[in-house]
């Protein structure tokens, strides 16, 4: 006969550990225990009408989990792999986005009059545009070119340079290396080196041999009395006590870990109490806190993780901040006439990289037949700017209004930009919640830098943290983590017939 032995302690109940009744040839029975799992020859009867459905072992129910997930991983893999191929192969392409527009002064122009107006281009967190991008303005069959750096030095852009991966508005534009874009600061998980004192108390049987007698009564042919008598005579018996009693195991445990890559731990004691006892954490030649790792048993092996990271500077994809930039150039610049017949056009304005648009815009424009001074500053269409505007023309000044006042293609030269912020101003940027923790921004020649020291949201890790800085402890997360301390034994034999 099988039967099953659950341990109850400080509240918890471990188990089941199974032993084997087995009776000796003199009639005795002794309990042997053969393991977490019952013996395959062996086949358990129904439980007793008070065991519970729900009292499975945090091992069974681990153990289920682990095997539906196989299951699942042999089924998808396939699917998944070829859904990410595709995915991959369509996010590397790149696709137009909002990045670049236009703003025309008129949309009504004479046969072979300058097009007037502004190209615009915005820059947000993440943007690295490659340098040798080209802004591409084409009408009727006239197409005029600029390569981004001297379109960025003609709107007197303060966009930097940098290195990275090229990157716009979500998306990767395929490659990296040197280009235009906005810095910021990212999160980077680093290697930690680390050790700990790990101690695990598991179950183990006892087997205690004592000696008992026993009276055995036979019938004996006696041949003085010429007949059968019976005859008592005392035996000597050998049995045998099973107790389960707890035994420890103590080992030094080293390894490295990195936020999203977990150092696992196997052990093959059946446990039914643990204890961890951090001794280093470090990284290079740095000793950082013990509990910026953790260590937690998941029923066959203890886990150790990390939510540690570094933010560093730098350009395109991932690398935040919270700075957009709008650069603004004046449609003369690019030197782009009208056509000579009167009808509508199509005016394209394009962002290209390596043959492939990045971003497009397009409008209608009206090419009629030409006046002489529609504003009447003296200027006629063809050399007027803005030939609805008389405050607008060739021979106006410049003044610090945003606007292109004597139509030299670019916007309040002479003029002193404005700063967004006082040299060496600071201002708190970042959050708190979760393992984030906030930064600060330094105004630099009028600019404000990344968010610096901060700590940003990363993937959640299913460690126990809040990762992505949501508020959510382990969002998305499905782990049973089990921990039993303090243990008194309460022990309770549910036994099943044979």
């Amino acid at each position: 006969m099988v039967y099953a032995k659950y341990i109850k302690r400080n509240g918890k109940r471990f188990g089941p550990y199974y032993y084997k009744s087995v009776r000796d040839k003199d009639g005795t029975v002794r309990n042997i225990y053969v393991g977490r799992t019952p013996p395959k020859a062996e086949k358990l009867r129904k439980p007793p009408a008070d065991f519970s459905p729900s009292r499975k072992s945090p091992h069974s129910v681990i153990s289920n989990a682990r095997t539906f997930h196989e299951q699942y991983k042999r089924s998808y893999v396939p699917v998944t792999l070829l859904v990410m191929v595709a995915l991959a192969a369509f996010i590397m392409q790149p696709v137009p986005t909002g990045l670049i527009s236009a703003d025309l002064q008129t949309v009504s122009y004479s046969p072979g009059e300058v097009l007037n107006g502004f190209v615009s281009m915005e820059f947000g967190p993440q943007d690295l545009l490659p340098t040798d991008a080209l802004v591409e303005v084409s009408v009727g069959n006239r197409t005029s070119r600029m390569p981004l750096d001297e379109f960025l030095s003609s709107s007197g852009s303060s966009v930097p340079s940098g290195s990275g991966t090229y990157y716009k508005s979500g998306r990767p534009l395929g490659g990296s290396g040197e280009g235009f874009g906005l810095p910021g600061v990212k999160s980077r998980p680093i290697t930690l080196d680390f050790s700990y004192n790990l101690t695990v108390m598991h179950p183990t049987a006892i087997t205690i041999p004592y000696n008992t007698t026993r009276e055995i009564t036979e019938e004996v042919f006696n041949e003085t009395l010429n007949r059968t008598v019976n005859v008592t005579t005392t035996q000597t018996v050998t049995l045998h006590n099973t107790t389960v009693e707890t035994a420890s195991y103590s080992e030094l445990v080293e390894g490295t870990v990195s936020a999203g890559s977990p150092h696992v731990h196997e052990t093959c004691f059946n446990i039914t109490d643990y204890s961890v006892s951090v001794l280093s954490v470090s990284t290079g030649n740095r000793t950082l806190p013990n509990d910026t790792i953790s260590v937690d048993f998941d029923g066959d092996s203890f886990v150790t993780t990390t939510g540690y990271s570094e933010t560093e500077e730098g350009f395109g994809e991932g690398y935040l901040s919270n700075r957009t930039e709008e650069v603004r150039v004046g449609m003369r610049t690019f030197n782009l006439t009208a056509p000579e017949e009167p009808g509508t056009y199509e005016l394209s304005i394009r962002l290209v990289y390596n043959g492939s648009t990045i971003s497009e815009t397009n409008m209608s424009i009206i090419v009629d037949q030409p006046f002489a001074d529609r504003d009447g500053d003296g200027y006629t269409i063809g050399e007027d700017c803005d030939d609805s505007n008389a405050s607008i023309s060739p021979g106006a000044n410049e003044t610090c209004d945003g606007i292109d006042n004597n139509c030299d293609g670019r916007i309040d030269e002479g003029c002193e930009p404005e700063p967004e912020c006082a040299e060496n101003q600071t201002m708190p940027c970042g959050n708190s919640t979760g393992i984030c923790t906030e930064g600060m921004m330094i105004c630099i020649n009028g600019t404000w830098s990344g968010c610096l020291n901060a700590t940003l949201p990363a993937p959640e890790a299913c460690d126990g943290l809040d990762n992505d800085c949501d508020g959510v402890v382990d969002d998305g997360c499905n782990i049973t983590n089990i921990t039993e301390t303090n243990i008194t034994v309460e022990e309770k034999v549910i036994q099943y017939g044979a």
